[in-house]
């Protein structure tokens, strides 16, 4: 016998033999939601890992038990080899941190700051194994002029070489990290259109949007910020001794050039302080001439610093960020902390209003930052918000993004490249 159920007696007839097809629905899509909660989650609870992992890196301070964990767990064994590369501007030696086990790893060009041992200082080292335990290739170029703790535009071309040789010899974009002096600096070099395609994200952490203004922020001048209020901080004691060492033989006499010299990098080395015996060497006019370079106590030497500025704009300009941003044509992720005051934090702000229409370019200004490094104490909510940030620029960094994508490079065929290698 049969007969043809109607739709309300199937649905009775299920649920008399107890399959109920609207539960079984809606279990298995509970279980498909949660599942994919749960993968949601621990993805995003490993970027978040990774990206604290290489905040920690930008200081000495121990992380938290459970970075160290992650860290002791995911880490990739890395080797370090020196080489040299053939740059427009002569031999460029580049230190080169690398996973062992990913040949091919994506690669971040890391260009330190004024650091008077370069791509050897320990700090700079430290970041960088922790970049590359977490899988990506650094390449850190040794850029001559910073080491002297000089301004030239020439370290750009260094940045450029070695972003280019970096991304021919991998055959993918690379990222760009600049901390201090060098924030400002990587940006201009990777807005440079002859290189701009062979970058795909560049860092900037604690630079700056132009020397100049920096500058006279240093000599205390009425600064502005977009929204045309002052400069909200006062620079850090001696905060002029790098712009003084630059331009001695335009400041002080030609006698007192040496000794200033001596003198000025002496207190660098001891981070600001004049207690050093070559200060304490110089005669009595000598310091009181030394107070007046750090301190522009009377208006000749104010004059001085106003033409010292003038007459090398140009050269400052070249290596600032102002009026490049629009030239990048990857992504441009700014860090600056609150505070600042070696390179004001207002400078993220001129940054910021100049990419305003610009959805590649991202600004954060945070609490748990000072100057390049992370500080001990910070509200929780800043520090999730600045791993965030960071999370973001790190997922960009480790998705690798073949050259072949960008129109009319040819990374296999670049003879100019293979050119680069000189020795090892």
């Amino acid at each position: 016998m049969t007969s043809s159920l109607s739709a309300v007696d199937e649905v009775k007839e299920n649920k008399l033999s107890g399959l109920r097809p609207v539960r079984v629905t809606t279990y298995s899509l509970s279980a498909i939601l949660l599942a994919v909660g749960l993968a949601l989650a621990f993805n995003w609870g490993f970027r978040v890992l990774r990206a604290a992992t290489f905040m920690y890196g930008m200081t000495y301070a121990t992380p938290p038990l459970i970075i160290r964990a992650y860290s002791r767990a995911f880490r990739h064994s890395i080797v370090t080899s020196d080489l040299w590369i053939q740059g427009r501007g002569g031999p460029l030696e580049l230190r080169v941190i690398a996973p062992k086990d990913s040949p091919n790893a994506p690669v971040i060009v890391l260009v330190h700051g004024f650091a008077g041992n370069g791509i050897r200082d320990g700090l700079l080292n430290a970041f960088a194994h922790r970049l590359s335990q977490s899988g990506l290739k650094v390449v850190m170029p040794e850029i001559k002029s910073e080491k002297m703790l000089r301004i030239d535009r020439a370290a750009v071309g260094d940045v450029d070489d070695a972003i280019r040789w970096s991304a021919i010899s991998s055959g993918q974009k690379v990222s760009v990290v600049g901390i201090s002096f060098s924030g400002g600096l990587v940006v201009s070099a990777a807005a440079n259109p002859d290189f701009a395609d062979y970058v795909k994200a560049t860092l900037c952490i604690s630079g700056y949007n132009s020397i100049a203004r920096v500058g006279l922020f240093y000599l205390r001048e009425d600064v502005r910020r977009p929204d045309s209020q002052r400069y909200s901080e006062t620079p850090t004691p001696n905060a002029l001794t790098l712009i003084a060492l630059q331009y001695l033989d335009e400041l002080v006499p030609r006698e007192d050039i040496g000794p200033f010299t001596n003198a000025l990098r002496a207190t660098l080395a001891q981070g600001g302080s004049l207690e050093v015996p070559a200060v304490r060497a110089l005669t009595a006019s000598q310091r009181v001439l030394l107070d007046d370079l750090l301190n522009v106590r009377t208006q000749a030497m104010r004059a001085r610093y106003h033409a010292v500025l003038e007459r090398n704009r140009a050269e400052l300009d070249y290596i600032s960020p102002i009026g490049k941003i629009s030239q990048l044509r990857g992504s441009l992720y700014v860090v600056h902390g609150y505070g600042d005051r070696r390179i004001p934090t207002e400078e993220a702000e001129w940054t910021r209003a100049e990419a305003a229409h610009n959805g590649k370019v991202k600004v954060i200004i945070s609490p748990w930052i000072d100057h390049s490094v992370l500080v001990p104490q910070a509200p929780f909510r800043e520090k999730v918000r600045l791993v965030y940030f960071m999370s973001e620029m790190f997922d960009e960094a480790v998705d690798p993004v073949p050259l072949q994508r960008v129109k009319g490079l040819r990374a296999a065929t670049d003879a100019k490249a293979r050119r680069y290698l000189v020795s090892k």
